[in-house]
């Protein structure tokens, strides 16, 4: 029996999505016509990409075919949001995984740049207001991580935006912030 998994992978380069195959198959001889469909936030169609088993890939906008016409070929932001990942294996009607993969790339280097400033900043607060400030972090992280699990693990993707679009109103309101 063929257990199939994917693995795709959280980073800090929002241009680009990795996802690697974590399947573990019986008996790879036996695999074949392995396909990956990808489904992105805002679209109402599957991309597919036809892989070979172990695959480890790294797609982008022009992967996906989702650049838009005035930016650099291959450097535009991949969206925040939802992306609806199947991955199957002949026969692929009866042999697949399906699952969400809530990508929030661009808050959470949001995030990281806040939590930078905070601590370059560390200096100019009283202990206390330090501290109060990084409680504030602390809840936000765990805001962001809410909406991941939110949509991943509890399949509540609806849930999950409401999360994503309050924290990310958090970031914005966030005193100081000036990359946020």
């Amino acid at each position: 029996m063929n257990i199939l998994s994917l693995d795709p992978q959280n980073g800090t380069d929002c241009r680009t999505l990795r996802i690697r195959d974590t399947s573990v198959y019986e008996n790879k001889e036996n695999v074949f016509n392995a396909i990956l469909e990808i489904k992105i936030p805002g679209e109402s169609c599957f991309k597919a990409f036809d892989v070979s088993l172990g695959f480890d890939m790294i797609f982008n906008c022009k992967s996906l075919n989702i650049c838009c016409e005035t930016c650099p070929e291959g450097f535009t932001d991949l969206p925040d949001g939802n992306y609806e990942l199947k991955y199957s294996v002949a026969p692929n009607e009866t042999t697949m995984v399906e699952f969400n993969y809530f990508r929030n790339c661009s808050q959470f280097k949001k995030y990281l740049n806040k939590s930078c400033e905070l601590f370059s900043n560390k200096s100019s607060d009283t202990p206390k207001e330090f501290k109060k400030k990084v409680e504030a972090l602390y809840e936000l992280k765990e805001l962001i991580n809410s909406a991941k699990y939110s949509a991943e693990d509890c399949l509540d993707v609806d849930g999950a935006l409401e999360l994503y679009d309050e924290a990310n109103k958090k970031l914005i309101n966030a005193k100081g912030c000036t990359n946020c």
